[in-house]
């Protein structure tokens, strides 16, 4: 091999070792890059999460003046908790929560928002006692003939539980009396299984001008 050679070759030996060297050093920035990016997305995520639980509580106190001041400094309207409720489900369990609710829906809470088991908040709160909400939920657009894993419906659960209001209000809104329950059995037979005649006759009614 010549001088000239040698020469060469060397020179690219040392290109090598230190394009190697740079590729380390690249390597190593890179991931205490990702470390740190991690390590925001984590605060990102505790800040959140902070925010969340708090809306998430005062919404189920019924606390609409703290409700309000979360969700203006960005907490999520459709927060979860760590059962994987939505907050909006959480609202509708007190009968006296319709300002609260109708606050979480004005900033964007999915009004047919499931929980694991596939609730949505209508079908959770077919009851009288949550006449006014009921009425903001369907007004909202929700979805009368929801159903959750189990079968259930606003219209089956409200026949079980007596609640003629609702039930008259469901069918006015386009409810089906003819959707069974998971077991099968119709919203009028589970009425009458419950002893609520005043419903039998509210849904026998609609299902024969259906």
């Amino acid at each position: 091999m010549t001088a000239v050679m040698q020469n060469k070759l060397s020179q690219l030996q040392r290109i090598v070792r230190q394009s190697r060297a740079q590729l380390k050093r690249l390597e190593q920035e890179r991931a205490e890059l990702e470390k740190k990016l991690k390590q925001v997305d984590e605060s990102i995520e505790a800040i959140v999460q902070s925010d969340s639980s708090k809306l998430i509580r005062a919404a189920e106190k019924g606390d609409l003046k703290f409700v309000r001041e979360q969700l203006k400094a960005g907490a999520d309207a459709n927060a979860r908790n760590a059962d994987g409720e939505p907050v909006l489900l959480l609202a509708v369990s007190l009968p006296n929560n319709l300002a609260v609710v109708r606050e979480l829906l004005k900033a964007g809470a999915t009004v047919d928002e499931t929980d694991e088991t596939g609730n949505t908040a209508l079908i959770v709160c077919a009851h009288d006692d949550y006449l006014a909400i009921v009425k903001e939920l369907v007004k909202r657009g929700a979805n009368v003939n929801a159903r959750n894993h189990e079968g259930d419906t606003p219209l089956t659960n409200a026949a079980c539980w007596g609640s003629v209001q609702v039930v008259r209000h469901l069918l006015a809104h386009a409810a089906d009396p003819s959707l069974p329950d998971g077991l099968d059995v119709p919203a009028a037979e589970l009425a009458r299984q419950h002893g609520h005649t005043a419903i039998v006759r509210l849904l026998e009614r609609a299902s024969s001008q259906a």
